[in-house]
């Protein structure tokens, strides 16, 4: 993708669902901490954003979405977005964790250097991830994203860290060891901006896909909402 060319970035996975667009330092946005939005909502907002930008999807260069894990309805949706504006449009599509999103949201807060990350999977289960910038500042997957029972002492591959996520409002003492160094922020969710920063940042965390194959990855296949 060029480098002046915008990206249009979709998340939908957890309850703060959004859209974002930028191609330089400004990032233009739309979203609502409303819970699940359809699809339709979702192309109001990319017409929102454009406008406001004073562009047009013939100008992106690229659209990253959140492929999560996260609520099987909005990483349906994010992927199906992505799908019809990739095909339409003739557009490279951007995969992204969901979870690198988040963990992106929460080093930038705290200044912390390594995060654990946590979404409530339901029955149970979190999804947990966890991340941390290289000596580069680069940001990397300490190691795959997983689901794990709630009941499960997580122990970083680590030093000091911050936990982001409602998964620690749901496992409190989800962490083994001492006290997060940077903190417990259970309320903090992924929004469609650290999505965009991460697919176009990083780039060893984005997987360009055909349309086709721009898909959920969902963890586990049993739909919980």
């Amino acid at each position: 993708m060029p480098a002046a060319a915008p990206c249009l970035a979709i998340e939908t996975a957890t309850d703060r669902a959004g859209v974002a667009l930028g191609g330089g330092e400004r990032v233009f946005t739309c979203e609502s901490t409303a819970g699940a939005v359809p699809s339709r909502l979702v192309y109001r907002w990319i017409e929102a954003v454009l406008a406001t930008a004073r562009c047009t999807l013939d100008d992106l260069g690229a659209v990253a979405f959140g492929a999560g894990p996260g609520s099987f309805t909005g990483v349906r949706v994010a992927a199906a977005v992505a799908q019809g504006l990739g095909y339409a449009r003739g557009l490279p599509v951007w995969q992204v964790s969901s979870l690198a999103a988040l963990a992106a949201a929460a080093l930038r807060r705290s200044g912390m250097r390594h995060a654990v990350v946590a979404l409530d999977a339901r029955m149970g289960g979190l999804y947990v991830g966890e991340y941390a910038r290289d000596v580069a500042g680069r940001l990397r997957a300490v190691r795959p994203d997983r689901l794990i029972d709630a009941q499960v002492r997580f122990e970083p591959l680590g030093g000091e860290v911050v936990a982001a996520g409602p998964g620690f409002a749901v496992a409190p003492g989800l962490l083994a060891g001492a006290a997060p160094a940077g903190g417990v922020w259970p309320a903090l969710l992924p929004g469609a901006a650290d999505l965009l920063a991460v697919a176009r940042d990083e780039p060893a965390l984005r997987t360009v896909v055909a349309p086709a194959a721009a898909l959920p990855n969902y963890l586990r296949e049993r739909v919980t909402r």
